[in-house]
């Protein structure tokens, strides 16, 4: 009978074992921007010779809905001219800090432009090349899904800078998740990690955010990289050079917000609003941090109650146990 009391720790560790965390901590379904990458490893040759030598990307954050405009400079430094194919990410996912991953949603409205002049843009499982499905993603491109791309083709002549404009808008409200913590909000990411592809170091990148629709710094919960971004106002800039962009550059933004998704969008008025931003931020360098770090998840209430419902059967187990003990103990003395 002296193995009752053995028995409960284990079936104290066998009840806790159920309480392990049942989801991948990170943020689900974040509206994202991504820096441009080359797509196929069979265009590497060409690649090794292409620079990004600058970006600017410009976000508005509104409260259910974020538009973006990315604008690189690239340089061929090799003698012969390339044509490869470039993208962006539709979905898919990133590993990131400060949680293990941001899974991010679809990319809407997007269109693009060389050197001023519009050039098409296909899904790449909708490309009417069709050939290009069976060809091999890039593995440097840090995306897992990478079956699912915005696909364009662009020429980048020897000797020459090329600039290159995207415009496009994602929606933003999200779940953070940490074991049975949840958590609903908005979550922006750029995922600076794919300009790593191309040859060498980004010289100079800018990253300017404006708030709009009345949210102000305070309906900022978080900012990963931590103290990585500047503000003043309604204006938050993330700034680096001479940068090799890894995971731990990524910009996370997890900011408070409507939790519904926008209706309808007239696209190219939100454009012309996001390209007139105010830019003076751009040239100053003494901005205060905007340090905000709250990546925390609250546990659920169910957990804690079932906390205590085990709690209280353990001791009540061991109430019983001892008694029943104490029982068979005094039976056999008689």
């Amino acid at each position: 009978m002296r193995r009752i009391p053995i028995l409960l720790p284990l079936v104290t560790c066998l009840t806790m074992h159920g309480l392990a965390n049942v989801a991948a901590p990170g943020f689900w379904d974040a509206g994202h921007g991504s820096t441009l990458t080359p797509l196929f490893s069979s265009e590497a040759a060409a690649i090794a010779d292409i620079q990004m030598r600058r970006e600017l990307v410009r976000i508005d954050l509104y409260r259910s809905f974020a538009v973006v405009k990315g604008t690189y400079w690239f340089y061929n430094h090799g003698k012969a001219s390339h044509r490869i194919h470039t993208g962006y990410p539709v979905n898919g996912s990133v590993r990131a800090d400060p949680k293990e991953f941001v899974r991010f949603k679809d990319l809407y409205h997007l269109k693009v432009s060389v050197d001023g002049a519009p050039v098409p843009s296909y899904r790449l499982d909708r490309h009417p090349d069709t050939a290009l499905l069976s060809r091999r993603i890039d593995g440097a491109s840090a995306v897992e899904k990478a079956d699912n791309w915005y696909v364009w083709t662009m020429d980048f002549p020897a000797g020459r800078e090329v600039k290159v404009e995207v415009w496009f808008i994602v929606h933003t409200p999200a779940t953070m998740t940490e074991g049975y913590g949840k958590l609903q909000a908005n979550a922006f990411t750029y995922v600076l990690q794919t300009g790593s592809a191309w040859k060498d170091s980004i010289l100079n990148g800018k990253v300017l955010v404006t708030l709009r629709d009345g949210l102000h710094d305070y309906h900022i919960r978080g900012i990963y990289p931590l103290q990585s971004c500047r503000h003043e106002g309604a204006l938050l800039l993330y700034a680096f050079t001479g940068l090799r962009p890894a995971a731990k550059d990524d910009l996370i933004i997890w900011y408070d917000g409507e939790a519904t998704a926008p209706g309808v969008l007239n696209a190219d008025s939100l454009f012309r609003v996001v390209e007139a931003a105010d830019t003076s931020i751009l040239a100053r360098t003494d901005l205060p941090v905007l340090d905000r770090h709250d990546f925390t998840t609250p546990m659920p209430t169910f957990v804690w109650i079932l906390l205590g419902v085990m709690a209280g059967g353990i001791v009540l187990l061991g109430g019983l146990g001892y008694l029943l003990y104490r029982l068979v103990k005094w039976l056999i003395r008689r």
